[in-house]
């Protein structure tokens, strides 16, 4: 994943903007017409859109709408993307075929996206962001895997990064490693 703060994204991207202005009230932020987010950062607004891996190549306007001002638009072209394919099969502990292995995931993905569909004014971190461990060279999967289990297709949405058992994290620690 990669964060555009260009006018040009892959799909899969994130599209991170700072947005210009002297303390207008934002009333909406959208990117292709969907709502996105904006948060205060170091003294600056942002706007942050995720690009969907099936979003259709071409160009897509992150808008945000203020109380007091003219809109703020910045075109962003969304380029196509290969994601890798890897054939993974069901670990026997799970003791699931591959389609009650993709019905569990897609349960599970669904209660996710309920919960990040919320949109708030809440600012819920107190730090900068940061990649999870000290060494973030070694990625066990890319965002946007394809991950083929028998005839079943699963698309990674997060991104794994390799580490030995016990290694702390940002905050936390592993708990389980390749």
């Amino acid at each position: 994943m990669s964060f555009a703060a260009t006018r040009i994204a892959y799909q899969g991207d994130a599209v991170l903007v700072t947005i210009p202005g002297n303390g207008q009230q934002i009333a909406a932020v959208t990117f292709g017409g969907l709502p996105a987010s904006s948060f205060l950062y170091k003294g600056a607004y942002r706007a942050l859109a995720g690009v969907a891996y099936t979003k259709i190549p071409g160009v897509y306007n992150l808008r945000v709408k203020f109380n007091d001002a003219p809109d703020f638009v910045r075109p962003v072209t969304v380029l196509k993307k290969s994601f890798p394919v890897v054939n993974l099969p069901v670990p026997e502990k799970l003791n699931q075929t591959p389609r009650q292995l993709v019905t569990s995931l897609q349960t599970v993905n669904a209660a996710i996206q309920k919960v990040t569909a919320v949109r708030t004014s809440g600012i819920y971190f107190s730090y900068g962001f940061g990649l999870p461990l000290a060494d973030n060279s070694k990625i066990g999967s890319p965002f946007g895997e394809i991950r083929k289990t028998g005839e079943e297709i699963i698309h990674h949405y997060g991104i794994d990064f390799s580490a030995p058992a016990g290694t702390a994290s940002n905050p936390g620690r592993s708990v389980r490693s390749p």
